[in-house]
């Protein structure tokens, strides 16, 4: 099978570009990740773990659990996340979904991609 590189290249080119505006060595993340006091994954559940190292492989940079009370600039990449309880007005989505059917009150920031059509025709 083909890859198709395109795609790739262009998701990588404005994450980058994105995420890279950012002047911080440090990007806020979302997830339903356990991270341990030196800030490493606990594993608990690949979908969410994964979350991390993506954002380090992809970016170079470091990353910090992110909290509502930081009021910074986050992201929420991969997990069924979308929630009010992780989702502010400093919240950019690059990707996750619904684990069900909610009522959003809070809204992100900004809307990059999403996981599927079910989740898109919701927001």
């Amino acid at each position: 099978m083909k890859k198709n590189n395109t795609s790739n290249s262009l998701f990588q080119k404005e994450l980058n570009s994105e995420i890279m505006k950012n002047e911080n060595d440090t990007i806020y993340l979302n997830s339903w990740a356990f991270l341990n006091s030196d800030n490493t994954v606990i594993p608990h559940n690949f979908g969410d773990d994964i979350n991390f190292s993506f954002l380090k492989e992809l970016t170079g940079k470091q990353h910090k659990k992110y909290n509502k009370k930081d009021k910074k600039i986050n992201y929420i990449f991969i997990g069924s996340i979308l929630c009010d309880e992780y989702i502010d007005d400093f919240t950019k989505i690059w990707g996750s979904g619904f684990l069900y059917k909610h009522n959003l009150k809070n809204k992100p920031n900004k809307i990059y991609a999403v996981r599927g059509p079910k989740t898109r025709d919701y927001l």
